[in-house]
């Protein structure tokens, strides 16, 4: 039941353009210089435990930081966070180079990864 629920959640992300080559910044339009999710190359899914990590896409930051679809993503530079609306709000200006984020893999091992943004 739940990964066909997981599947229809991001067939309906696709659909809604919140896929890897989504326009849609983490802030909202007024907010100039913002870094979007796709800049990150993540899609992202709010679930029981926290914010998932679903899929990541090619040669994106996340891929070269070694994030991997499974992950829990836990913190971003220092700020906890449990839905992607406050992942979103703590996401650096797109002047700013770096994002640490910190993440739980195979619900054990916990480790800060750094994302070199483009």
């Amino acid at each position: 039941m739940r990964r066909w629920m997981i599947l229809v959640l991001v067939l309906l992300l696709a659909g809604a353009g919140l896929w890897f080559g989504c326009t849609r910044s983490a802030s909202p339009p007024s907010a100039e210089g913002a870094t979007s999710m796709a800049a990150l190359g993540l899609v992202l899914l709010d679930s029981d435990e926290g914010v998932s990590v679903l899929a990541v896409k090619d040669k994106s930051p996340a891929e070269y930081a070694g994030i991997h679809p499974g992950d829990l993503l836990l913190q971003a530079n220092g700020h906890p966070f449990s839905t992607i609306l406050q992942l979103e709000a703590l996401l650096p200006p797109a002047k700013q180079s770096a994002l640490q984020l910190q993440l739980m893999r195979r619900q054990q091992d916990v480790m800060t990864v750094q994302l070199h943004l483009r």
